[in-house]
């Protein structure tokens, strides 16, 4: 009997102690939010941290392994917004490194969890198996099939149309242009919802604008395109892709993707992505993975051309992030 109240308070121990841990990081995590929206305070930030040092000092392994398989994206946020503090706050800087670098082992640079979210999410999407190097390149469009690691041979040669010879040339980087821009306009929305808003820095906004540049060689200067993404709890499922000419929209596209929740409470996506087109006058539909791309194939009913926000009138070149579910076309 004894043993058995032993083991017991034993495990509740263990329990309190995590949900401790949990406690105190969210409560960082909130506060590095607000300091993102310029809405927080920097001493509570320190407070919260320091508080958050302390959890980690009862913290086992196991709980170390859960903690970072659960709060991955959150925890890569944090630390960032920390770090950039730290510069300024020398109290940040030792309690930055004890948490994040000794017990987390997180030491040198690591990806966001944005270009994890967005490397899964364009599975299936314009990112397919079949592609060329997609390997260890970070975002996924540095890879050959789209954007390329952004120097002036990989543009010249792949991205860029004009006084291109050979009408199947001109095929292959339209279609290899047309995937950057996209890829690029898909990642800004990413990027703007999951850091609530915040622009990319200088070089990046600069770099959608040259391919933006790249792109009208191939279409046009009066074609662009804009992307918008829906999220549902908190998760990207769905991204529409419209192309214009000028402020008339002359085409749209639809992705959905369908996620479940792992076993370790982490959403993950299907395999399956279901696709829809529509002119205005002809739509299309077809279902297709991150195996292969598949042809569309035409509908027998079609789909009206809309804007896909209400009341929306930017620019056509800006880009859209949607933060509401919409029905589905």
């Amino acid at each position: 009997m004894y043993k058995a109240n032993s083991h017991f308070l034993s495990q509740m121990a263990t329990q309190l102690t995590y949900l401790h841990l949990e406690n105190t990081f969210l409560n960082v995590a909130m506060e590095c939010r607000k300091i993102q929206m310029q809405i927080g305070s920097v001493d509570k930030l320190i407070d919260c941290v320091q508080q958050l040092d302390g959890a980690f000092d009862a913290a086992t392994n196991p709980d170390l392994v859960l903690f970072m398989d659960t709060f991955k994206a959150e925890i890569i946020r944090s630390k960032m917004v920390i770090e950039n503090l730290a510069k300024k706050h020398p109290k940040l800087r030792s309690t930055h490194d004890r948490i994040f670098k000794n017990k987390l082992g997180l030491v040198g640079r690591i990806p966001r969890g944005i270009t994890k979210l967005f490397e899964e999410f364009i599975k299936g999407i314009t990112f397919f198996q079949v592609q060329q190097d997609h390997t260890n390149v970070v975002p996924i469009y540095h890879r050959f099939d789209s954007c390329g690691v952004g120097n002036t041979k990989h543009r010249t040669e792949n991205l860029i149309c004009a006084g291109t010879p050979g009408k199947a040339e001109i095929k292959r980087r339209r279609t290899t242009t047309n995937r950057c821009y996209i890829e690029r306009l898909i990642f800004d929305a990413l990027w703007k919802m999951e850091t609530i808003n915040e622009t990319q820095d200088d070089k990046h906004v600069k770099r959608i604008e040259l391919t933006k540049q790249d792109f009208q060689t191939c279409w046009g200067d009066q074609r662009d395109v804009c992307v918008h993404v829906d999220y549902m709890d908190n998760f990207p499922y769905k991204v529409y892709i419209e192309n214009y000419y000028g402020k008339r929209l002359i085409s749209s596209e639809v992705y959905t993707k369908t996620y479940v929740f792992s076993v370790g409470g982490n959403k993950t996506y299907e395999a399956i992505v279901e696709c829809l087109r529509t002119t205005g006058r002809k739509s299309y539909a077809k279902s297709q993975s991150f195996r292969y791309e598949e042809d569309w194939h035409a509908l027998p009913y079609v789909i009206p051309l809309v804007k896909r926000v209400d009341g929306f009138d930017d620019p056509p070149n800006s880009t859209r992030v949607g933060g509401h579910t919409k029905a589905a076309p």
